[in-house]
């Protein structure tokens, strides 16, 4: 996640050019701020990020891998015993 000044956004389309070029999105805008969203790998937020500085980044976050079980898992199963499994 992103997050700059709304301020930048008064530099006509240039940073949602950049967003869609980039397949993020605003999940928030606010009136001091705006966060902007990017899921990936580390070279697209990279490439993200380094188009994004010139109109202010004030906060970046990267999160690590999340996975989530692709099978349910019935009462009583625990998520350990299903990775070991596969």
């Amino acid at each position: 996640m992103y997050k700059i000044p709304t301020l930048s956004l008064t530099n006509g389309l240039d940073i949602e050019r950049i967003v869609r070029q980039h397949n993020a999105r605003f999940l928030t805008i606010e009136k001091e701020f705006v966060v902007i969203e990017k899921s990936g790998f580390r070279r697209e937020t990279k490439a993200l990020f380094d188009e994004l500085i010139p109109y202010g980044i004030t906060e970046f976050v990267r999160s690590g891998r999340i996975a989530v079980a692709r099978e349910h898992l019935g009462i009583g199963q625990d998520v350990e015993t299903l990775l070991a499994s596969n």
